[in-house]
């Protein structure tokens, strides 16, 4: 262990991050991608890459990372909203970044739909 630390704090002292955010998403259908998707988010930077979609493109949402609650029940806090920080596409095989992202959540799908924060499609209501 102390070993690790060491490692760690002589990373730090020549300038090297080893913190930050890795979000993966794939979806497998008889053995075959239908997306797969990377993600690493760090110093504010994120960097979305689509590695292969059924559809050609990735298509991400990116919401505040506190729309849900610290203790994981999944609870919906005051600060959340269904407004998303961002919605982009990627194509598959290549790689989008963006700055300004510390912490967030991301949904990832094949399809260009507008999502809510826990990534399940939004449908639009009936007018009455």
């Amino acid at each position: 262990m102390k070993l690790v630390s060491a490692l760690y704090c002589s990373i730090s002292l020549i300038g090297c991050s080893v913190s930050g955010s890795t979000f993966i998403t794939r979806d497998i259908d008889n053995g075959t991608d239908v997306l797969y998707s990377k993600a690493r988010a760090n110093d504010g930077v994120a960097r979305f890459e689509c590695r292969s979609s059924e559809s050609g493109q990735c298509f991400y949402t990116v919401f505040a990372h506190d729309c849900r609650s610290a203790d994981g029940a999944g609870v919906e806090t005051a600060n959340c909203t269904d407004a998303p920080l961002r919605r982009f596409s990627v194509p598959a095989g290549s790689t989008h970044e963006l700055s300004g992202l510390d912490d967030f959540r991301l949904c990832v799908s094949t399809k260009n739909h507008a999502v809510a924060p826990d990534c399940k499609p939004v449908h639009a209501v009936a007018a009455q």
